[in-house]
């Protein structure tokens, strides 16, 4: 399982927790000091990553081929928060935020989705409540959020980018309990009013799991 920002937060949770369950873990962290403490863990691997930068995502697909177990699950929750009036936001500011919340995840699944299909993979991106929520002091936050909200409701082009590798579904999790927006009938998805959106796939069973997921960290990284 490969989940990025494995040094603190839901990543970190993410990584013990599977870790725990004896499932191997390739975490990627941005300072040696974090690799340093991760690597103490058993069953988790961490590898010195920068999603902004295509060099270190194709060093850390490579040191999954290393590894030689395939992947299972890719967890993108890669991201930072920043706050501020968007009048007083610079474009490098923005940029970087973005290049950070949206593009590094996009950088990091492009290096790997030809791995997950002979597991029958999952992806989860971790989005937020201010995806579809903002706030004036968040709009820098809330901005890229709203792009990753985009990329779930965009479902049939989702769908059928996805359906190239036959991946099983991908989940678009909201870390927050305001309900979603209802998806397109044609969509061949469907909201789960949790504040979580879901590519169907083969087994229905696969929606309360996600629904559990939405507004709680622990059933989350339990449920991957």
């Amino acid at each position: 399982m490969l989940a990025t920002a494995g040094s603190s937060g839901i990543g970190l949770a993410t990584a013990e927790r599977l870790a725990e369950r004896g499932v191997p873990v390739v975490a990627n962290v941005r300072r040696a000091a974090d690799a340093e403490r991760l690597a103490a863990l058993p069953g988790v691997e961490p590898v010195l990553c920068d999603v902004r930068s295509d060099d270190h995502v194709a060093r850390l697909r490579a040191a999954i081929d290393e590894r030689g177990d395939g992947l299972w699950r890719l967890v993108n929750k890669a991201g930072v928060a920043q706050a501020g009036h968007l009048t007083a936001e610079s474009v490098h500011d923005m940029r970087d935020v973005f290049d950070i919340n949206v593009f590094g995840g996009h950088r990091v699944t492009n290096a790997v989705v030809d791995l997950l299909p002979e597991s029958g993979g999952r992806i989860v991106n971790m989005s937020s409540i201010s995806g579809t929520l903002s706030s004036p002091e968040m709009g820098i936050y809330s901005m890229p959020k709203h792009a990753l909200e985009a990329e779930a409701y965009c479902r049939e082009a989702l769908r059928l980018s996805v359906a190239t590798y036959a991946l099983p579904w991908i989940a678009q999790a909201l870390l927050g309990v305001a309900a979603a927006p209802a998806p397109p009938p044609s969509a061949g998805g469907i909201g789960l009013g949790l504040g979580a959106t879901v590519e169907l796939g083969p087994t229905a069973n696969d929606v309360p799991t996600v629904a559990w997921l939405a507004c709680r960290v622990r059933p989350l990284v339990a449920a991957l």
